[in-house]
């Protein structure tokens, strides 16, 4: 399973900021009155952005899509101008996150978790984040084509893929491979791809971005960039 968009607060935020309590929703992140802080956003996805803007426009995670691109962009519209920062790839979404840059923010889940084990004050949650999935192709015409779905099949096996996060925060694809036994239960609820936190998340839809995505990352950009 591919990288996962979330949204992320610092813990250490004092109480007369805050209360104590930093956003559990994309609606709160978005609630900049109820919310004050210092903010950033990925400017590098478009798909990821506009997903969960559409999220804080009230839409439930199973509504997303297809996405209503206009009204994503009306929803990115009322929080961009208090976007302190537009972060381009993960590198720096973590260096906003570190340098106590930003109070709250976007990022991918990868990132997410190197900061709490370096010892970042942050805590981030699943809940309406942002589940995509990269993809393994056999191009057609492919010489040796049995081979290749046989090298496939042994990459996504349950036991392969289980392997993944003992080393990495990005889980399995293989759902079996959370019944192997590998992957220690205290884990489960760190990655990704466990079943409990597919639930809470929006899975980005390929084929609409497929039809959908220059359109959209040009009116997002043009927006943003106001």
């Amino acid at each position: 399973m591919g990288r996962h968009l979330l949204h992320f607060r610092r813990a250490d935020l004092p109480d007369r900021r805050l209360r104590g309590q930093g956003p559990k929703t994309w609606a709160d992140f978005w609630n900049v009155e109820k919310f004050p802080g210092r903010r950033a956003l990925s400017s590098s996805q478009a798909t990821e952005t506009l997903s969960v803007a559409a999220v804080a426009s009230g839409l439930p995670i199973d509504k997303v899509y297809p996405v209503d691109i206009d009204g994503a962009l009306k929803s990115v519209d009322k929080i961009r101008g208090h976007v302190d920062a537009w972060w381009t790839s993960g590198a720096q979404a973590m260096q906003l996150v570190k340098d106590g840059e930003v109070d709250m923010a976007s990022i991918w889940n990868g990132r997410a978790g190197t900061l709490k084990k370096e010892g970042a004050p942050v805590s981030f949650s699943f809940d309406q984040g942002v589940l995509t999935a990269d993809c393994m192709v056999i191009p057609k015409g492919a010489k040796n084509k049995d081979a290749a779905m046989k090298a496939l099949a042994m990459f996504v096996s349950p036991q392969l893929q289980a392997n993944l996060p003992l080393y990495v925060d990005n889980g399995p694809v293989n759902e079996k491979a959370f019944e192997t036994g590998k992957i220690p239960p205290e884990r489960i609820k760190d990655i990704n791809s466990a079943p409990e936190n597919v639930k809470k998340q929006v899975l980005q839809d390929a084929e609409f971005w497929r039809d959908n995505l220059v359109e959209a990352t040009e009116k997002f950009n043009n927006l943003i960039q106001q």
